[in-house]
C-alpha cells in the first residue's frame, strides 16, 4: 500500500466531524503523521511523501467530502503531473473540472458551495510542503529558474543596446527594420530565399517576400510582416491583403516579443493561411532542439544530479589592471548562493566577459555544467510554455570529443547532427543563433581537448575554441586547475594575451574571467552523503578525518561509499586506495554474483592497457569494433577461437567499468579513473607494486609464483586453460621497454600523484628509480624518474645526479619547494632547469653548467654550493654573478 493510501486510511478513521478548535486540529494532524511515520519538519522529497503530508495537514478536521476529493486517483494524478512539470496552474483547472463533474456524478458526495476555495487551499498547502522539503539553497535554485525567465526581457533589451553600439548601421534603423534585418539573416541561415527585400508597410511594419523550400525543388511563396511592438489583429488584416496582392501561399506576422491573443485568434480562423510568431517561435519552426533537451534531462536523472546536487562555493582573484597582480580574493559561499548565483548574475550581464570555471580533478566541474544546463533547460521550457521571452538555450559540449574532430566546427557538427540528432538545416543556424545571443555555449573539460598537451597545444586549443565565439555569444568553459602551470598563465591565456606563437593576442580575442571552485566544507560533505546513506553511516564516515579530506572533492563521495566496508574495518585511506577499494569491490561483486567469468586480475590488466592507450594517444574512448583486436593483443592464445573471443568481448565490454555512448564508444565515467589505471600499470612495470595494490592483480588461490616475471611477462604466462600463475612480486621491465611507457608519460599531475602513493611503500623504490635515472641519463625518462621520486619522498636530498642532463627539470614544481640538499650535481647540465625555490644547501655543483636565471631567481634562494674540496661559493638574492670569497671567479662553476 502506498503512503498516500495509508495516509488516507488513517484520516478516514480520524475524520468523524469537522473541528474548529485549532489546538485539537493540530493534535489530530500530529497523530495522523505519527501513525504514517512522517516527520512534518522534514517531509520526504518524493511526490507520494509530499502528497501524504499535505493530505493529512489539510484534510484533518475538515469535512469527509474534502478528503474524498483529494484522495481520488484522478486528482492525485493531476497533482503528480503538475509536480513533475513544476507548475500547479494546470492542476487547479483539472481539479476544478472534477469538482464541476461531481455535480452530475456525485462521486465525491455533497460538496458545499464554494468548494473551489479548497482546491486553491490544498494547492497552496502542497506548495508549502514542497518548500519544506528543500534546504534554503534548493529553494534558491528554483528561484533562479524563475529569475532567469523574469530577467530575460531586460537582458534582451540590454543585449540589443550592445548590438546597437557594435553593429554598423543598426542604430539608424527603426525597431521594425531591425527585426526585419534579423529575420532576413535567420531566413538565409535556414535556406529560405529572399525574393523581395524590405519595404515599409505603414509606420510600424516592414514586409518581406520569401520563398520557403519544400520537396523536389518546390517552394511556398510567403509574405513576412515584421512589426514593432506587439503583433495585433490589425496587422493580420494588413498581412492578409499583402498575401493576396503577392499571390502568396501564406502570410506570417512576426513580432520581437509579444503577440496578442486576438491576433492568434485571427490567424487560427484563417484556415492555415495566416500565422503569428514571436521571434522565439519563428526559430522553433526550423530549429528543433527537443532531442538534445531530452538528453540533458535524462542525463541529469541518470546521474542523480537532480536529487543529489550540492551547491558549491567559488572564489575569484581580483586583479589590479595596472600591475596584473592579485590584490584581493572575492569568495562566494555556497550557503549564500555560491557558484549558482555567481553564474546567474554573469548570465544577466550582456556585456560581461565569458567565464572559465577552474578546479582540481573531482571538484564537480562536469556536475555543475550539467546542473547549469538542466536549470536553464527548465527555465527555457517554462518560458516556452508560458509564451514569454526565453533565456539562452544552454548547449553542453564535452570537449573530450574534440580529439576525434580536431576542429571546433567539426565538434559542433558532430554534437548537433550525429550525437543528438538535432533537426537543423545547416551549421550556419548555430552561428546565427549564437550571434543573436540566443545560446549559452558550455564547453566542459578544456583540459580534455588533448590527453597529452604541452604549452603550445594548450594555447592552440584555446584559440581553436575562440573561433566559435561570435559577438553576442556567451561561453562558459570548465577546466582542471592543474592544466596550467600557475594562476598567472591561466589569466594570460583566458585573457587572450598570448597566442600559440607566444606573441601578443589579436585585438578581438575573447576575454574570460576566472572563478575557481572551493573544496567542500563538512556540512556539504554530510549533505552529499545523506543522499546515499542512512544517518548512522553518515556519522561513521564523518568520523574519519582522512576520508573527510578526500571527500572535499565531490567526485570522491561515490568511491567512498563503494569503499565503505574497508573504511569501517580500519583499512589505510588515501586517494589511490579509495579508487582501489571501489574498483575492487565492484569487480568482486560481479564475480560473486556470477555476472562475469574473467578474473579481477584479467579485468584490471585489460583496463590498465586500454587506459594507457587512451591517455597516450589522445583518444579517451574505444569503439566496440576495436575490442576484438585489443583482446587478441592482450590475451593471445586464450581468445584465438571466435567463440572464446565473443565470450571475452562481451565480458570485458559489460563488466569492465567503462561506460558506453550511443555510438558504441566506451570510455571512463571520469578521466581520473584512467589516470588511476595508468598509474597501476606503470607501477607494475617499474616493479614497485606492493601491498593492497599488488594484491589487486593477484589471482586468489593461484599457486605461489617465483616472483621474477615482469608485468608483461606475467600476463603472457598463462596456462592452457587461460589461467594466470601465482604472483609474489613484479620484476621491473627492461629499461628499453620502460622508455616507451613510463618514459613517455606526459606531465600529468594526477597520474604522478597516484603513482607516488603506490610506489612509496616499496622498500626499493628510491634505489630502483635512481638506477633507472642513471640508465636514462637525459630526456623525459630521466625527468619522470626524478619527479616520481620527489613526489614519493618529498625531496631529492643526497641524490646522485652527477653528469646528468637535467634540462627541463623542475618545471612541474612551480607550486612547491623542493629540497636538493647535499645532492651530487657535479657536471650536471642545469642550464634549462627550473630551480626557483629549491633548497640547494650543501649540494656539490663542481663543473655544473648553470644559467644566469638560476643565480638570479625571482624569489631568490640562499645556499652554499661546495666545490667538493671544502671551499665554498655563496649565492645570495640579487647577485648576477657568484664569486669565490677572495674575489676571483671560480673555474669550477660555469655561468652562461
Amino acid at each position: 500500500m502506498s503512503v498516500v493510501a495509508t495516509a488516507a486510511g488513517v484520516l478516514g478513521k480520524l475524520v468523524a466531524k469537522p473541528l474548529t478548535d485549532a489546538a485539537m486540529r493540530q493534535e489530530r494532524v500530529l497523530r495522523a503523521l505519527k501513525a504514517v511515520r512522517l516527520d512534518p519538519r522534514k517531509p520526504p522529497q518524493d511526490f507520494d511523501g509530499i502528497y501524504a503530508v499535505t493530505l493529512i495537514e489539510y484534510c484533518a478536521g475538515r469535512a469527509e467530502s474534502v478528503l474524498a476529493v483529494f484522495r481520488d486517483e484522478y486528482v492525485i494524478g493531476s497533482f503528480r503531473r503538475s509536480f513533475a512539470l513544476r507548475d500547479l496552474t494546470r492542476v487547479r483547472r483539472e481539479v476544478a473540472e472534477a469538482v464541476e463533474r461531481n455535480r452530475e456524478t456525485g462521486e465525491f458526495g455533497h460538496l458545499a458551495h464554494g468548494f473551489e476555495e479548497h482546491v486553491d487551499g490544498f494547492a497552496a498547502a502542497f506548495e508549502q510542503v514542497v518548500d519544506r522539503t528543500r534546504a534554503p539553497h534548493e529553494a534558491r535554485l528554483e528561484e533562479t529558474v524563475k529569475a532567469l525567465v523574469s530577467q530575460v526581457s531586460r537582458t534582451r533589451e540590454e543585449e540589443e543596446g550592445r548590438r546597437l553600439r557594435i553593429e554598423p548601421g543598426r542604430a539608424e534603423l527603426t525597431p521594425a527594420q531591425r527585426l526585419a534585418r534579423d529575420a532576413e539573416e535567420w531566413f538565409r541561415a535556414v535556406g529560405y530565399e529572399i525574393r523581395q527585400p524590405q519595404w515599409p508597410v505603414g509606420e510600424d511594419a516592414i514586409a518581406l517576400l520569401v520563398d520557403i523550400p519544400r520537396r523536389r525543388g518546390r517552394f511556398d511563396r510567403t509574405v513576412m510582416l515584421c512589426v514593432a511592438g506587439e503583433l495585433g489583429p490589425h496587422h493580420l488584416n494588413t498581412l492578409a491583403g499583402l498575401a493576396d496582392s503577392a499571390d502568396a501561399a501564406e502570410g506570417w506576422g512576426i513580432a520581437r516579443l509579444r503577440v496578442s491573443a486576438a491576433a492568434r485568434a485571427r490567424a487560427a480562423a484563417s484556415e492555415d493561411r495566416l500565422f503569428c510568431y514571436s521571434f522565439d517561435e519563428l526559430i522553433d519552426e526550423e530549429a528543433d532542439f527537443e532531442p538534445y533537451l531530452a538528453w540533458v534531462e535524462e542525463e541529469v536523472r541518470r546521474r542523480g544530479i537532480d536529487t543529489r546536487y550540492v551547491p558549491q562555493s567559488c572564489e575569484k582573484s581580483e586583479i589590479d589592471p595596472a600591475t596584473g597582480q592579485p590584490i584581493a580574493t572575492s569568495r562566494y559561499h555556497w550557503q549564500d548562493g555560491g557558484l549558482d548565483d555567481y553564474v546567474a548574475r554573469w548570465l544577466d550581464e550582456p556585456a560581461k566577459q565569458h567565464l572559465s570555471v577552474l578546479g582540481e580533478f573531482g571538484m564537480g566541474k562536469s556536475w555543475f555544467a550539467l546542473h547549469l544546463a538542466h536549470t536553464m533547460v527548465l527555465a527555457w521550457r517554462d518560458a516556452k510554455r508560458r509564451g514569454v521571452p526565453r533565456p539562452r538555450l544552454p548547449l553542453l559540449i564535452p570537449l573530450r570529443d574534440y580529439v576525434k574532430q580536431t576542429t571546433v566546427q567539426g565538434l559542433l557538427a558532430e554534437f548537433f547532427f550525429d550525437k543528438h540528432k538535432v533537426n537543423l538545416r545547416s551549421a550556419e543556424v548555430v552561428r546565427v543563433l549564437n550571434r543573436m545571443g540566443r545560446l549559452l555555449l558550455i564547453f566542459d573539460g578544456f583540459d580534455e581537448m588533448a590527453a597529452r598537451a604541452d604549452r603550445n597545444t594548450v594555447v592552440a586549443n584555446f584559440w581553436s575554441l575562440a573561433s566559435a565565439v561570435d559577438q553576442g555569444a556567451k561561453v562558459l568553459l570548465s577546466s582542471r586547475k592543474e592544466h596550467f602551470r600557475d594562476d598567472r598563465e591561466a589569466r594570460d591565456l583566458f585573457g587572450a594575451k598570448i597566442t600559440a606563437a607566444g606573441h601578443g593576442a589579436t585585438a578581438d580575442g575573447p576575454i574570460f574571467e576566472i572563478v575557481q571552485l572551493v573544496e567542500f566544507e563538512d556540512e556539504q560533505i554530510e549533505r552529499m552523503l545523506r543522499h546515499r546513506l542512512k544517518q548512522d553511516k553518515v556519522r561513521e564516515v564523518m568520523r574519519h578525518p582522512t576520508v573527510r579530506e578526500l571527500m572535499r572533492r565531490p567526485l570522491m563521495s561515490e568511491l567512498v561509499i563503494d569503499a565503505l566496508p574497508e573504511i569501517e574495518q580500519g583499512a589505510e585511506i588515501d586517494l589511490a586506495r579509495i579508487y582501489l577499494y571501489a574498483v575492487r569491490r565492484k569487480m568482486d561483486r560481479d564475480i560473486h554474483a556470477e555476472r562475469t567469468f574473467t578474473s579481477r586480475a584479467d579485468k584490471l590488466y585489460f583496463l590498465c592497457e586500454v587506459a594507457w592507450e587512451m591517455l597516450s594517444t589522445d583518444r579517451l574512448t574505444l569503439n566496440y569494433r576495436d575490442f576484438p583486436g585489443r583482446l587478441r593483443s592482450f590475451f593471445g592464445p586464450v581468445v584465438q577461437r571466435d567463440a572464446d573471443l565473443d565470450f571475452w568481448e562481451q565480458d570485458m565490454r559489460n563488466q569492465g567499468m567503462l561506460v558506453r555512448n550511443a555510438e558504441g564508444d566506451y570510455g571512463p565515467s571520469h578521466k581520473s579513473l584512467l589516470e588511476f589505471l595508468v598509474a597501476l600499470k606503470l607501477a607494475g612495470e617499474l616493479g614497485l607494486l606492493t601491498g593492497d595494490f599488488l594484491d589487486a592483480v593477484r589471482v586468489p588461490g593461484a599457486a605461489a609464483g617465483d616472483g621474477s616475471r615482469s608485468w608483461s611477462a606475467h600476463f603472457a604466462a598463462r596456462g592452457a586453460d587461460g589461467s594466470l600463475p601465482g604472483l609474489t612480486a613484479f620484476a621491473p621491465e627492461p629499461a628499453e621497454a620502460l622508455a616507451g611507457t613510463f618514459g613517455e608519460l606526459g606531465p600529468d599531475d594526477a597520474v604522478f600523484e597516484f603513482l607516488a602513493t603506490m610506489v612509496r611503500e616499496h622498500p626499493d623504490h628510491r634505489a630502483r628509480l635512481l638506477e633507472l635515472a642513471q640508465v636514462s641519463s637525459s630526456g623525459r625518462p630521466l625527468l619522470n624518474c626524478l619527479r616520481l621520486l620527489a613526489e614519493a619522498d618529498g625531496h631529492l636530498e643526497n641524490a646522485p645526479l652527477a653528469g646528468l642532463d637535467l634540462s627541463g627539470f623542475g618545471i612541474w614544481m612551480t607550486y612547491r619547494k623542493l629540497s636538493l640538499s647535499r645532492a651530487d650535481l657535479r657536471g650536471a647540465d642545469l642550464t634549462a632547469a627550473e630551480l626557483r625555490g629549491a633548497d640547494l644547501s650543501g649540494a656539490d655543483l663542481t663543473g655544473a653548467q648553470l644559467s644566469r636565471s638560476i643565480l638570479r631567481s625571482a624569489e631568490g634562494w640562499q645556499c652554499l654550493l661546495t666545490s667538493g674540496g671544502g671551499r665554498g661559493l655563496e649565492a645570495r638574492p640579487g647577485l648576477a654573478l657568484a664569486r669565490w670569497p677572495p674575489g676571483r671567479a671560480s673555474p669550477a662553476v660555469r655561468s652562461r
